[in-house]
C-alpha cells in the first residue's frame, strides 16, 4: 500500500471494514477477533478517530508485539502487516475456522463498532457457521426410553433442587439437554446407563502401580456410567488405595 491508497482509504473514515487506531492498547486483540469473524478489515495503527496521521514509531518490537496480540486467537489466525508513511497497516483476514475468541470471549464486527458476543448470541453464531459445539449436538443413537439412567436422573434432579411437578421430557427440554425430541450429547454424558457404548473417550480409567515407573499394575478398574457417577466412583477409588 503506497501513501497515496493510505490517505484514499482514511478518508472514507471507520467503518465495517476499518478501525483507526492511535496506538496500541488492550482493544487490539478485540478488534482483530471481530474482524476475523466478520468479513476482515484493516486496522491502521498510527491514525486518530478524526482522520488525523498521529504517526507510531514502527520498529520490529512493534510488529512482534502486535504479531503476540493476534496469536493469542483461539484458533490462531495469520495477520500481514505494512508500513505506510508512519503508520502500521494491520490486515486481518476473514477467518477461516470460524467462530474466533480472544481470552474466551468472541467479539463480531457491527458497522464501525466491535461488540462481544451474549451467550445466546455465541451459540447462534456457532450453528449459522455450521460449527456447533459438542454438548450442544443432539445424539441420535440415544433412546430415551432405553438408555437414560433414572437413578443419574433422579440424582441430578435432587442435587440441583429442581421441582418434579413437570415430566421428565420437559425438564430436560426446559434444561435445554433435548432437541426435537432426541437427547444432546450433554444430556448423554449426564443420564447414560453406559456412556461407553456412545463416546469411548468418556470413559474413566484408574490404575495402580507399583512404584512410579508405571511398569507393574497392581490393579485397576475402569468406570463407564454416567459422568457424575464416574467422577463419585474414581474419587472413591482413588480415596481407598491413598496410604
Amino acid at each position: 500500500m503506497d501513501k497515496e491508497e493510505l490517505l484514499s482509504l482514511i478518508r472514507t473514515g471507520e467503518g465495517y471494514n476499518l478501525e483507526f487506531k492511535e496506538g496500541i492498547s488492550d482493544a487490539l486483540g478485540k478488534e482483530i477477533c471481530a474482524f476475523a469473524n466478520a468479513n476482515g478489515g484493516k486496522i491502521l495503527l498510527g491514525v486518530a478517530d478524526d482522520k488525523t496521521i498521529r504517526g507510531i514509531k514502527i520498529t520490529n518490537a512493534l510488529k512482534s508485539q502486535v504479531q503476540d496480540i493476534a496469536r493469542k486467537l483461539d484458533p490462531h489466525l495469520r495477520i500481514v502487516l505494512e508500513e505506510t508513511a508512519n503508520v502500521l497497516v494491520v490486515n486481518v483476514p476473514e477467518g477461516g475456522e470460524k467462530p474466533y475468541s480472544i481470552a474466551g470471549k468472541f467479539y463480531i464486527r457491527q458497522g464501525p463498532n466491535c461488540q462481544q458476543l451474549e451467550r445466546n448470541e455465541i451459540r447462534e453464531f456457532f450453528q449459522n457457521e455450521g460449527r456447533m459445539v459438542f454438548d450442544e449436538k443432539p445424539n441420535p443413537g440415544f433412546d430415551i426410553g432405553k438408555d437414560i439412567s433414572k437413578a443419574a436422573f433422579d440424582n441430578f434432579v435432587r442435587r440441583a433442587k429442581i421441582s418434579r411437578v413437570i415430566g421428565r421430557a420437559q425438564l430436560l427440554g426446559n434444561l435445554l439437554l433435548m432437541e426435537g425430541g432426541r437427547m444432546k450429547n450433554a444430556g448423554v454424558l449426564l443420564f447414560c446407563r453406559n456412556v461407553a457404548r456412545f463416546f469411548g473417550n468418556a470413559t474413566v480409567m484408574c490404575v495402580l502401580f507399583q512404584g512410579t515407573d508405571k511398569y507393574k499394575i497392581l490393579d485397576s478398574k475402569e468406570f463407564t456410567a454416567d459422568i457424575y457417577s464416574n467422577y463419585e466412583g474414581a474419587f472413591a477409588y482413588l480415596a481407598s488405595k491413598l496410604n
